[in-house]
């Protein structure tokens, strides 16, 4: 396993004003044209040098022991300032010592397995609307430039928690009954616990990494809007290109994500600066918005590894807007092809309140003290609703009606 630098340091620092007003961004991403490279994607390099932090000491910290004086609060400033390093370099890392047992999560693995494997017409019956319950395969298109035939070669399950205090509007999710699948509401609900005491404790650790109070986000999360997604990606033959990918290539929409995996097949755009491989090749072809919030040109595609005991996490587009893209919300994808059996992957969307308003920080707006010297304008200058742009996101990525089922091939 790849080791991460850091040491100790004193906190970093925050400050606080209005964010300056200049241009927006989203309107000037013109979307290339698709690509036409015929070779087999799976193929790609390894990202060997993903950073890994051991995340162990922040899951019981209070927000205090990051100010404190003496080896503890030292080596919580140590791991942001690794934070930070991780988020500058790629918005890609890897966690270790997370608290959540290899066991449950071989249960959720397990979960998945018996949920798909369900006869398509009792799958049906999960169904709420996009973004909650069951979707069939092809029904989201997360690259619907290039896809433009078929959506996402994967089917899923959307799950959130089941709150006492539910807004207008606001749904239950569906669960299986026991008879269908047994033990799985317990399962997904003991599993909401531990992610968001997960997701929690990495918030705070990315609060100081941004240069804020470990309380930096406690507002936004006093009613998190965390979202369990459960998939199954399709045994596909080799050969597959950007026409039709597992998942095509996005960012993610709120926070960050916490992911379980059970075997590879995510693939991240790592910026030239920080691949060990160069490619100079032209932007990638991707949402327009997600194209807003990556802000890489150029890159080099390559395989994240799939280590015992760790979790994978990424930032997602509310971090690069906090921090004006100096800290990355990455575009990925999933290649799940040339293999003879299916995928299962457990994503855990940890974001904000739907009414928290993001704006960038004072320190990131350039020249700002944390800002990347490579930004020369504030690329978000005016605040958004989070859960507006989640609204407008999941709108554009899913209606590729007709298509589920479409050419599944191989599938156990």
């Amino acid at each position: 396993m790849p080791s991460t630098k850091g040491s100790a340091a004193a906190a970093p620092t925050s400050k606080a004003s209005s964010t300056p007003a200049t241009k927006t961004p989203d309107a000037k991403c013109p979307v290339p044209a698709p690509a036409t490279n015929k070779e087999d994607l799976a193929n790609v390099p390894e990202y060997t040098t993903i950073p890994v932090l051991d995340v162990g000491i922040a899951l019981d910290a209070p927000a205090s022991a990051f100010t404190e004086p003496g080896p503890h609060g030292d080596a919580l400033r140590a791991l942001a300032l690794q934070m930070r390093e991780a988020c500058t370099q790629c918005g890609f890392f890897l966690i270790k010592n997370h608290g959540v047992p290899d066991a449950q999560i071989e249960d959720m693995v397990s979960q998945c397995r018996r949920l798909f494997a369900l006869p398509k017409e009792v799958k049906e019956q999960f169904r709420v609307g996009h973004n909650l319950g069951y979707f069939a395969i092809g029904e989201e298109n997360l690259n619907p430039a290039v896809q433009v035939h078929d959506g996402d070669f994967k089917e899923g399950m959307d799950l959130v928690a089941d709150v006492q205090d539910r807004r207008p509007g606001e749904v239950a999710t569906p669960y299986p009954t026991n008879a269908q699948v047994p033990g799985f509401r317990a399962a997904c609900e003991a599993y909401f616990d531990v992610m968001t005491k997960l997701g929690r404790a990495v918030m705070r650790v990315l609060a100081v990494a941004m240069g804020q109070p470990a309380t930096f986000f406690d507002r936004a999360l006093a009613r998190p809007r965390s979202q369990l997604r459960l998939l199954r990606y399709p045994a596909a033959p080799p050969g597959m290109t950007e026409a039709r990918l597992s998942c095509g290539a996005h960012t993610d929409y709120g926070g960050i994500t916490m992911l379980a995996v059970d075997s590879p097949g995510l693939q991240v755009l790592v910026p030239s600066a920080t691949a060990s491989t160069s490619n100079s090749a032209s932007d990638v072809v991707a949402h327009p918005t997600s194209r807003a919030h990556a802000s890489i040109h150029g890159g080099t595609w390559m395989r994240v590894p799939v280590f015992p005991g760790t979790l994978v996490v990424n930032l997602a587009d509310m971090i690069a807007r906090y921090t004006n893209r100096t800290f990355h919300s990455t575009l990925h994808r999933v290649v799940h092809a040339g293999v003879d059996r299916d995928r299962f992957s457990i994503p855990f969307f940890f974001d904000m309140d739907a009414e928290t308003v993001v704006q960038v920080l004072p320190q990131f707006v350039p020249g700002g003290e944390l800002a990347s010297k490579e930004i020369k304008e504030t690329y978000f200058p005016e605040p958004i609703v989070f859960g507006e742009h989640l609204m407008r996101q999941v709108e554009s990525t899913f209606g590729a009606t007709g298509k589920q089922d479409k050419g599944e091939v191989a599938a156990s």
